[in-house]
C-alpha cells in the first residue's frame, strides 16, 4: 500500500513535471492497417529526490494521464529501447490515491478524519464509468465538513477547493499511467516511450475540395517544457493544415498552426509557451492525394462524360460519326468493358483506416457512377432492344451523367472554405 510520502512524490512529479520532463513528443498515426495509434514520447530527466520505489532497484515513473477504461495494444519501451513494465492496476490506483490524500493533507484537510480520507480517495482512484457518480457524491461528502478544517485564510479557500475538485474529476475519469525502470536511471537523461490504440476518430465536418476536418483532445499539453505534435494521414490522404488550440488555467486561448506547402502525409508544430495545466486540442484536415485516387476520378468523370455527350451525338448523326461498317450489336462491347474492369479495381477497398475510407468515399462514389455508365452503353452496344427501352436506358445513361457531374463539382468546388485559426 502507498503512503503519504510517495503521494508527496507524485504530487511533486506531477506539479512540477516541467522541470524533469524537457520535451513531449505526442503523435497521431492513422495506419493503413485500420486503426489510429497514439505514441508518446518523453525525453526526461527523473530526479532522485522524487524516486517512487516499488522494488529492489525499481522505481515507478509518471509518464501521462490516460482515460479510464480497457487499454487496446498498450506497448512501452525504456531508455535502452527495450520493453518496460507498468504497476498493475491495484498498485496504480494505490499510487493514485495517494497522491489525492497527500494534496489534502497539504490543505489540511485529513487531520481529524484520516481514515475517511483515504477511502474517499481510493473511491476515486478505482471508480470505474459505472461508479463515477458514487464516487463523486462520496468526495463532496467528506469535502463539506472537512472545509472547516482548512488551514488557509477564508479569502481563497474556494479557489483551493476548486483546485481540488479539478483533481477529484481527473481521478474519476483517467488514470497516472506509471512504468517501472532500474534505479541506476535516476539524475540520468533518458527516452521513454508509450502507444495505445485509439477509439475510432469521427470527422467533424467536410470542407471545400473533400477536406475532412478532425478534432482530438491533447491531454495535459502543459505536462513538457516543450510540447511536439505530429499527425500522420493513411495512404491515399495528406495532411492539409494542422492547428493546435492551447486553452490555459487562466483562460486564456491561443492558437498554433501549421499550413503545409506542399502535400504530405506527415504534419507536425512545437509549442514551448503551454503553461503547465493548459489542455490542448488539435485539429487538422485530411485530403486525398492529389496524384492519387483523386487524379484518376477527376479524369474518369471529365473522359466518360465526354463519352457519353458524343453518344448523344452519335445517336441523331449516327452516319456521319460511326460509319456505314458499325452494327449493333457490336463485336468492340469487350474493348469497352475493359473500362469499367480498370476502374473497378480503384473501388475495391482494401485494408484502410476509416479516416482513409470516409476521404476517399466520395471519389469511390464518383467512379461508382462512371462504371455504371460504361456498362449501360456497352449493354445498348450488345444487346438488341426493343426502340422503347431502348430510350428508357439512353435516359438512365444521361441522366446519371448529370448526376454524376453534378456531384463532382459539388465534391471539387463547393462546400465552406477551409479554415486555419491562427
Amino acid at each position: 500500500m502507498a503512503s503519504v510520502d510517495d503521494g508527496r512524490k507524485v504530487l511533486d512529479l506531477i506539479l512540477r513535471s516541467q522541470q524533469w520532463i524537457h520535451r513531449r513528443v505526442d503523435k497521431l498515426d492513422l495506419t493503413a492497417a485500420g486503426e489510429t495509434r497514439r505514441s508518446v514520447s518523453l525525453d526526461a530527466t527523473v530526479p532522485r529526490k522524487w524516486a517512487i520505489v516499488v522494488g529492489k532497484g525499481q522505481v515507478a515513473v509518471p509518464l501521462g494521464w490516460l482515460e479510464k477504461g480497457p487499454l487496446r495494444g498498450l506497448d512501452t519501451e525504456g531508455p535502452d529501447g527495450r520493453s518496460i513494465p507498468i504497476l498493475s492496476s491495484s498498485d496504480n490506483g494505490e499510487l493514485a490515491a495517494s497522491l489525492f490524500f497527500a494534496a489534502a493533507t497539504n490543505l489540511g484537510l485529513t487531520d481529524d478524519n484520516e481514515e475517511q480520507s483515504w477511502a474517499v480517495a481510493r473511491k476515486l482512484a478505482f471508480s470505474r464509468n459505472e461508479s463515477r457518480d458514487e464516487a463523486w457524491q462520496a468526495y463532496n461528502d467528506w469535502l463539506t465538513p472537512a472545509r472547516s478544517a482548512l488551514l488557509v485564510p477564508t479569502g481563497i479557500s474556494d479557489d483551493v477547493t476548486e483546485l481540488l475538485d479539478q483533481l477529484a474529476e481527473t481521478l474519476i475519469s483517467s488514470f497516472i499511467l506509471f512504468a517501472v525502470i532500474g534505479d541506476d536511471w535516476l539524475g540520468r537523461r533518458a527516452i521513454l516511450k508509450f502507444s495505445s490504440s485509439q477509439d475510432e476518430l469521427k470527422a467533424s465536418s467536410r470542407t471545400r475540395g473533400n477536406a475532412l476536418l478532425y478534432e482530438v483532445d491533447i491531454p495535459d499539453l502543459g505536462l513538457a517544457r516543450s510540447q511536439h505534435l505530429e499527425v500522420e494521414a493513411p495512404e491515399g490522404t495528406h495532411i492539409e493544415s494542422l492547428t493546435l488550440r492551447l486553452d490555459s488555467s487562466s483562460d486564456v486561448t491561443s492558437w498554433i498552426s501549421e499550413t503545409q506547402s506542399r502535400p504530405r502525409p506527415l504534419a507536425h508544430l512545437n509549442t514551448t509557451d503551454a503553461d503547465r495545466f493548459a489542455q490542448g486540442t488539435a485539429r487538422f484536415h485530411v485530403r486525398p492525394t492529389r496524384h492519387g485516387m483523386q487524379l484518376v476520378t477527376d479524369v474518369a468523370v471529365i473522359v466518360i462524360s465526354i463519352g457519353v455527350i458524343f453518344s448523344l451525338f452519335a445517336r441523331f448523326w449516327e452516319p456521319s460519326l460511326l460509319g456505314s461498317a458499325f452494327t449493333i450489336p457490336s463485336p468492340a462491347v469487350p474493348i469497352m468493358l475493359t473500362g469499367p474492369a480498370l476502374l473497378l479495381s480503384w473501388v475495391v477497398v482494401r485494408s484502410e483506416n476509416r479516416v482513409a475510407l470516409k476521404a476517399l468515399a466520395p471519389l469511390r462514389y464518383l467512379l461508382v457512377l462512371g462504371v455504371a455508365q460504361i456498362f449501360l452503353v456497352a449493354g445498348l452496344a450488345a444487346i438488341p432492344l426493343s426502340p422503347w427501352v431502348w430510350q428508357v436506358v439512353w435516359l438512365a445513361v444521361y441522366a446519371l451523367c448529370i448526376v454524376t457531374i453534378t456531384f463532382w463539382i459539388r465534391v471539387r468546388f463547393l462546400g465552406p472554405k477551409l479554415v486555419v485559426e491562427e
